[in-house]
């Protein structure tokens, strides 16, 4: 098994397979059996354990800010419309589709999007000779051409059909072909001139193929914990017998059991029992570990301020950045992919594409409470100057209520101005203070939660 396996990505973002354990409907193979471990501990091992899934909330984090707010279409006739209504041929819409691609490309770090057009009348009217999108893994790709400069000029997917036999479907610059048994002489193929294949690639960012990677030893390093504190979570007792004689008795009378009630004998001295109390620096060490794999997880996807490191507010902004950066790359290309996709849209329809599609460049990734201690203590410096003070207020409410209505942000706007300047009215700061909590960094995300 490879890293960048696709199985073993899927199953990592699922929770399934290898990760899973049998009551799960697992097998629970990604856990690794130790030389001296018996066969015993390690079935007890995969038929106990549990797996973290950091992919999953990851990619949910990821999605969260990325479709907060929808992209910007503005369909420049009637067909570029319907299709953003229905891109699938199945009544889906254009922003759910491309969600649940973007998905995929999260999880195998690239997928490819094949723009058609039906040949034949479907049972959905609506959706007759309308283009529709799908996508492909890397995994049913058979073959691919490209000319000099490097463009696509050849693509030939392997896949299985609904009846469940095996059929190849290629595009080209200049038309499309399936082969299939059922088919006289086995194909069936059609033409178009676009001079270019109606296929796409959407590639991603691969920080989940590094998230998937590091949970595969978070889930070793927690079975083995579970292992061990099953294994020694127990003190033992021990007991002093004056011979042999005295220790048998003892054992025939039951008086010594396995189990959580493990006894040692030791034959000497008549002296008081006790208990023999593991250790737990073992336990510590898996610990430590663990928390240095978390650590690596959320750098892994530019998700630091989640972990337990406490950060300066400047190291706060730096990793807020960085994100930022990142979703904004995850974002431009995903607009220049969808542009493309209604390039093709239009020339199956004949019709030149004059769409704009516009998604979000800055994804406004702050610590809410740090930005309003901030704010609260300029107030508290009383500049003098009146038009300072509002438009701060103004920042101040933007910040906790950035969800609201352009229309009601206007009138917060112009309640602000009417009102009395700052040295007249409450003391905003103190009030401010007053409800400021601890700066914890997970209120970064409440905004994605909640969308």
């Amino acid at each position: 098994m490879t890293i960048d396996n696709e199985q073993f990505l899927l199953d990592a973002y699922f929770g399934t397979g290898g990760f899973a354990n049998k009551t799960m409907g697992g097998d629970a193979s990604y856990l690794k059996k130790h030389v001296n471990e018996s066969e015993e501990k390690y079935t007890r091992r995969k038929e106990t354990c549990t797996y973290t899934n950091f992919a999953e909330t990851i990619a949910g984090i990821y999605q969260g800010y990325l479709f907060k707010s929808p992209p910007r279409r503005a369909a420049a006739n009637d067909i570029e419309q319907k299709f953003i209504e229905n891109s699938d041929g199945a009544g889906t819409d254009l922003n759910n589709v491309i969600k649940s691609i973007q998905l995929m490309s999260f999880i195998l770090g690239e997928v490819y999007i094949i723009v058609d057009r039906p040949s034949q009348k479907s049972d959905n009217a609506a959706s007759d000779k309308l283009p529709y999108i799908g996508f492909r893994k890397k995994s049913h790709v058979t073959d691919e051409q490209f000319d000099a400069m490097g463009n696509l000029t050849s693509i030939t997917f392997s896949e299985v059909a609904p009846d469940e036999k095996p059929l190849k479907r290629t595009y080209t610059t200049t038309g499309w072909q399936i082969d299939r048994d059922i088919y006289e002489n086995g194909v069936v193929s059609g033409e178009y001139n676009f001079g270019r294949v109606p296929v796409v690639k959407l590639t991603s960012h691969r920080f989940l193929i590094n998230v998937a990677a590091q949970s595969l030893k978070m889930f070793n390093l927690e079975s083995e914990m579970d292992e061990l504190l099953t294994s020694q979570a127990f003190s033992i007792l021990y007991m002093f017998f004056t011979d042999i004689h005295a220790y048998n008795e003892a054992k025939a009378a039951g008086a010594l059991t396995l189990g959580t009630e493990n006894g040692i004998a030791v034959i000497g001295n008549n002296q008081p029992p006790g208990f023999i109390s593991p250790d737990g620096i073992n336990v510590n060490l898996y610990l430590s570990r663990i928390n240095t794999v978390k650590e690596a997880i959320f750098r892994a996807a530019c998700l630091e301020f989640l972990g337990s490191t406490q950060l300066s507010g400047e190291a706060l902004q730096l990793l807020f950045n960085q994100l930022n950066a990142r979703l904004s790359s995850i974002a431009k290309t995903t607009e220049v992919v969808e542009k493309q996709i209604f390039e093709l849209v239009g020339l199956w329809m004949g019709e030149k594409s004059e769409i704009v599609v516009s998604y979000p460049s800055d994804f406004n990734i702050r610590s809410i409470p740090t930005e309003i201690q901030t704010a609260a203590e300029a107030l508290a410096l009383n500049v003098g100057s009146e038009t300072f003070e509002k438009e701060l207020k103004k920042r101040i409410a933007k910040i906790v209520l950035d969800d609201i209505t352009a229309e009601k942000a206007s009138d917060i706007d112009n309640e602000i101005d009417k009102a009395a300047s700052y040295d007249e009215s409450v003391d905003l700061n103190a009030n401010i203070n007053a409800n400021i909590n601890d700066n914890k960094t997970s209120h970064v995300i409440e905004d994605v939660n909640n969308g």
